[in-house]
């Protein structure tokens, strides 16, 4: 059963003024429940939204009184006699009909659309309450899934929030909110001190029927707070009999009946009042007793001096001593009483009523000539007064009235006339008020009522012209609530932003607002986030990342510079990458021809001059590597054989060749070397064979020269070095070729010719490294002091000779020397400052990449 199980019942007045205890009492015995209700305390129109769901989309959850509780309330305030509502400000949602969406379009677009400052609202919840993730309290919709109340159900903050947008001044909410075994195992229950505070504020009192942790009796198909709620407005609050209940007897009724009901049934409930100020004065409902005693006082005082008869006077009681009397007849009798309406005209719209036709029956037509009339002249008027008579009905406005009469006041047709008049004014007066009515109603319903009236009237074009602006403002109204819930699904800047321009002006805008913020907050986080991480990796992946995210994003600008620069870095890089790995001229000069100004420039720079003078020094690259250096079976200096490591270089195909030394002495104005014995113009007429007769000094200047050109260090080689080199990677040779005949290997003694002695790279084909003429050809000078003894105590890595001596090694054999010289571990030697034409000299270049 539906309470069962604990509840809260919040009853929270929300008013612009100060609520203070204390007050005078401001209200005397009335006939009129609308005006006490409304007028007295500057209220305009009256509005109740009443929502009650027994009956759930999922059954398992399904209560037993909340609707009827809705019913009830709505039947109460219906009662012209207690809560005088006017029917079309009333509306209930129950069980299907109470919808997400039905209860978000009633109180944005049928509240919003009406809801004036001066008007009053009361909203009313029986049903589900529960909570979801957060503490986030929730009202349980028909259509809700209590697996996800966030997206399906409406949130206390959601409906205060849309409650405080009303334009209202006054609005009472009552929440009866149960949590029966089915929600109760999926959420908690909610905790009376803090989970209604959205509702909280200034001016708002809370009435809760208990504690919260106590349960609540049942009484008469209600819980006993509801029921004593109900009980109390229909006038047994009035405590001090003045004809209202007011909100401050309401709470004190409640107090003690809930209480004394809780006991008598062997229970505890303690209603709990929560509020900084109570207003004294404020009316709830009409003591229904009360004010019909004060109407049929007047009325008794109009039939002691003869105004009605004495079947009116009993007709009168008959209707105010009944619930459920014709409502219609009973106002017409406050009317009469409270001189509103003449007797004569009370009795002519009390013809209409009697059969519950609406009053007047036909719409009123002001001015021209009252259709259908048969009124035939009194006896006695002339034919110049009967003229001017119909004269003044054809015409049927006050002024055509107001002439006759002034013409002839005192003709048979005076009276008649008169009382045309008196008619005629009347139905201008009750057009005005309607128009005055539909005027500070300002709805579609106020306009149409005032046009089905009076289709004649004064203001018909306004009427329909706002009547066409209202009802577009509805339709749009109407179409608020799904796009809310478009907006919603989305959950995206741009769907709650086209929410908030579409309809600017919506009570759901506040909370699209909200929601628009929280979402800003939530990308503003993910954006610095992302942004951050663009700025410390500064890759191109990551701006375009951030680029497409955040089109419209507060770094945009900077991301698309940060990501234009980050493109060029990488293509750069790619580039580079290219270029170090080709390592060819073409492929630098195409870097720096694309990144003059790159991070990399630099190094470009230095590699096409490497490239251009390595290129100009025709050296290649030798891999680093060991060896067995020496020969058991050769000469005493090349003993012993011993293990040797060496790292890469780049060493000289050829010898130094006439062309290349003679750059050297043009840039230098160095002294070139004597021709030798068999070219007089060697170094000219013979470019690409080894210079020769060339010191150790020359050497080290031409490779100084070099070094400057290339950037990096360019030398003659190490003994070690061009040992291993001239072996060309290969183990127990005795040759740079193998073990094969010189002859056809190597220019020598045996093979020399007559004339030029040397070559350059032909006739003989490189060793496996690419070296020409390792054996034969020139002997070369090497960087080594020379030590018979010198292997004894070799380094085993990188031995680059003793630290001293008079000669320099030379190694290679020449064109000179016999076959047995031409080995790749004969030693030879020879004083730095000699030169010889059989003497020649490679270089070697380190720091270049392999």
């Amino acid at each position: 059963m539906k309470r069962v199980q604990p509840f809260l019942v919040m009853f929270l007045l929300l008013v612009a003024g100060p609520l203070v205890f204390g007050q005078e009492k401001g209200f005397s015995v009335e006939a009129k429940p609308q005006e006490v209700l409304e007028d007295r305390v500057g209220i305009g129109e009256r509005y109740a939204l009443l929502i009650g769901i027994s009956k759930y989309s999922n059954p398992t959850i399904n209560l037993n009184y909340a609707d009827r509780d809705a019913q009830a309330f709505q039947e109460l305030l219906l009662d012209p006699q207690i809560g005088a509502y006017k029917p079309e400000n009333v509306r209930l949602l129950i069980n299907e009909e109470a919808t997400r969406k039905n209860i978000m379009s009633a109180l944005n677009s049928w509240l919003g659309n009406r809801v004036r400052e001066e008007d009053s609202v009361l909203i009313y919840y029986s049903g589900h309450g529960a909570l979801g993730n957060g503490s986030e309290a929730y009202w349980v919709t028909h259509d809700a899934d209590v697996e996800d109340l966030y997206a399906s159900a409406l949130s206390n903050k959601d409906i205060s929030q849309l409650i405080a947008g009303l334009a209202a001044k006054r609005k009472l909410t009552l929440i009866d909110s149960c949590y029966s075994e089915a929600t109760a195992q999926k959420y908690r229950a909610l905790v009376p001190s803090d989970v209604f505070s959205e509702f909280q504020g200034e001016g708002v009192v809370a009435i809760t029927a208990s504690t919260g942790q106590e349960k609540s009796v049942e009484i008469g198909g209600h819980g006993a707070f509801t029921y004593h709620l109900l009980e109390g407005m229909e006038g047994k609050g009035d405590a001090n009999n003045n004809g209202v209940v007011e909100l401050d007897e309401l709470w004190n009724y409640l107090n003690e009946k809930v209480q004394k009901t809780a006991a008598d049934a062997g229970n505890r409930q303690t209603p709990v009042l929560l509020a900084d100020r109570l207003e004294h004065g404020f009316p709830v409902s009409i003591n229904p007793a009360r004010a019909a005693g004060a109407t049929l006082s007047q009325l008794k005082q109009l039939y002691s001096e003869g105004k009605i008869t004495v079947a009116e006077i009993g007709e009168a009681e008959q209707l105010f001593s009944q619930r459920g009397a014709n409502p219609d007849l009973r106002k017409l009798y406050q009317d009469l009483a409270s001189g509103t309406l003449t007797p004569e005209y009370f009795r002519r719209l009390r013809e209409g009523s009697r059969t519950e036709t609406p009053v007047p029956s036909t719409p009123v037509q002001l001015g021209g000539p009252v259709a259908g009339s048969s009124e035939m002249p009194m006896a006695g008027a002339n034919p110049e007064e009967l003229a001017a008579y119909r004269s003044a009905e054809l015409m049927n406005t006050a002024g055509g009235w107001q002439q006759f009469l002034t013409q002839y006041p005192s003709s048979a047709l005076t009276e008649r006339a008169r009382s045309r008049l008196t008619e005629l004014e009347t139905q201008q007066r009750a057009e005005a008020m309607a128009y005055d009515i539909a005027k500070a109603s300002n709805t579609e319903e106020g306009w149409r009522q005032y046009l089905s009236r009076f289709p004649g009237g004064n203001h018909i074009t306004e009427a329909k012209n706002r009547i066409e602006q209202l009802e577009a403002a509805r339709r749009r109204k109407e179409r608020e609530p799904a796009a809310y819930i478009m907006a919603e699904s989305q959950n995206s800047e741009e769907g709650w932003g086209n929410f908030i321009r579409e309809f600017p002006e919506s009570q759901l805008a506040v909370l699209a607002q909200n929601r628009l913020d929280e979402l800003r907050k939530v990308n503003r986080e993910k954006e610095n986030s992302l942004y951050a991480r663009a700025l410390e990796n500064d890759s191109p992946q990551l701006w375009d990342q951030y680029i497409q995210e955040f089109p419209d994003g507060r770094f945009l600008a900077d991301a698309m510079a940060k990501r234009t620069v980050a493109v060029r870095r990488v293509e750069e890089q790619n580039q580079y990458q290219i270029a170090a790995v080709t390592n060819t001229l073409d492929s630098w000069e195409a870097y720096l021809g694309k990144f003059p100004d790159g991070t990399n420039a630099g190094t470009a720079r230095t590699r096409i001059q490497q490239i251009t003078w390595a290129t100009f020094a025709d050296v290649t690259p030798i891999p680093g590597g060991t060896f067995q250096m020496g020969n058991a079976r050769g000469n005493g200096d090349e003993k012993p054989p011993h293990k040797v490591e060496l790292d890469a270089f780049h060493m000289g195909r050829t010898e130094v060749t006439n062309a290349q030394y003679s750059k050297f002495l043009e840039e230098t104005g160095r002294r070139a070397p004597p021709a030798p014995s068999f070219d007089s113009n060697y170094l000219n007429a013979q470019p690409d064979v080894p210079v020769v007769n060339v010191t150790y000094a020359d050497t080290e200047a031409f490779c100084k020269w070099l070094t400057e050109k290339i950037g990096t260090p360019a030398r003659l080689p190490t003994e070690a070095e061009w040992e291993y080199a001239a072996r060309g990677g290969q183990a127990g040779t005795l040759y740079p070729w193998g073990m094969g005949d010189p002859k056809t290997q190597a220019r020598y003694k045996d093979n020399a010719p007559k004339g030029v002695k040397t070559v350059g790279k032909e006739p003989f084909a490189p060793n496996k490294f690419g070296l020409y003429n390792m054996s034969g050809n020139v002997a070369e000078w090497v960087g080594d002091y020379y030590s018979d003894k010198y292997y004894k105590s070799s380094a085993a890595r990188k031995p680059s000779g003793p630290s001293s001596g008079k000669e320099r090694v030379v190694r290679g054999g020449s064109w000179k020397t016999g076959k047995d010289e031409l080995s790749v571990s004969s030693r030879f030697k020879m004083e730095p400052h000699k030169t010889d034409e059989t003497m020649g000299f490679r270089v070697v270049i380190t720091g270049l990449p392999q």
